[in-house]
């Protein structure tokens, strides 16, 4: 198993939660009330995701919002991850600083291409996300950025 590519945030108590890409098909998540010196054991959470890296970013409104690619049904039943087909974007919502995440919402599907290493900037004006990842038609290597908007989600 491998743990790596984490995403981080501070919750509004001042500890760290962290989320990891795992090759075990469920993000792997740690604690840290000490500013980072001392986490808890990494364990794998409740949410399914391909072996890709998740990006975590707190909006205006106090909310979390999770990027991910989660795996597909044959990949869950099989208990094996293909790493380099990340066909589908989702987005969860957490609304108690990552204790629980909402169902989640699919952004976008290729089944040719696909969607990795995603990015939001949140615009506060036009209450919009912007959301950035690399496009993978071949590989990495050669990858096309693409931009999705959308309203912030109300959920």
């Amino acid at each position: 198993m491998k743990i790596s590519e984490p995403t981080v945030i501070e919750r509004a108590d001042g500890s760290l939660l962290i989320l990891c890409r795992s090759t075990m098909g469920r993000l792997f998540t740690a604690a840290s009330t000490d500013g980072g010196a001392h986490w808890t054991t990494l364990a794998p959470s409740t949410i399914a995701s391909k072996t890709a890296p998740p990006y975590m970013k707190r909006i205006s409104d106090g909310r979390l919002i999770l990027l991910l690619n989660p795996p597909t049904p044959e990949e869950i039943a099989k208990n094996r991850y293909v790493p380099d087909v990340r066909t589908t974007l989702q987005l969860l919502i957490s609304r108690d600083d990552g204790a629980t995440w909402s169902a989640p919402f699919m952004l976008a599907h290729d089944g040719v291409n696909g969607y990795c290493y995603p990015a939001v900037l949140e615009l506060r004006q036009s209450k919009e996300l912007l959301i950035f990842c690399s496009k993978t038609p071949e590989t990495i290597s050669s990858a096309a950025y693409v931009l999705l908007r959308l309203p912030v989600p109300s959920a």
